[in-house]
């Protein structure tokens, strides 16, 4: 993750940036609370030194759950955490870029040219995952997200 962080700080990019985390929801017993990942969160912790860096004024005030998420924020750089399996957002937007993108997901598995990465899991705990970065240019109106 380290190298994905400095990757991403190591330029200056737009002036807004919106981080996104996907929605999953907890019932309450009275009403459906919208919520995100343990894991998003540790990787936005692990990610903000250099989206620091990047957007010098970045205002966490704009972190926002897909389902919370403004069409208007659609137009500025987008920082979506979350894979398509569970989360709509990154679905969509991985959807719209499939043909581009140098890899592919399928059965759990991230392919890369030939080697195939996969999380682990020892009693019920995850011992070792693997993610993906994807940096794109804005791909005009993606359906469903407006």
């Amino acid at each position: 993750m380290g190298s994905i962080a400095g990757a991403v700080g190591s330029q200056i990019l737009s002036a807004v940036i919106s981080v996104v985390l996907d929605t999953s929801y907890i019932d309450t017993g009275r009403h459906q609370r919208p919520v995100a990942g343990l894991g998003q969160v540790r990787a936005l912790s692990l990610l903000i030194p250099s989206l620091n860096h990047a957007y010098r004024q970045l205002d966490l005030e704009k972190v926002r759950l897909s389902a919370h998420l403004p069409g208007h924020e659609m137009e500025h750089d987008l920082l979506v955490l979350g894979g398509p399996k569970n989360k709509e957002v990154a679905r969509r937007l991985l959807t719209a870029m499939e043909e581009s993108l140098p890899f592919r997901l399928g059965g759990g598995v991230i392919t890369w040219e030939a080697p195939a990465y996969q999380g682990e899991a020892a009693d019920g705990v995850v011992t070792r995952d693997c993610g993906y970065a994807v940096r794109a240019p804005h791909l005009g109106p993606v359906a469903g997200l407006r």
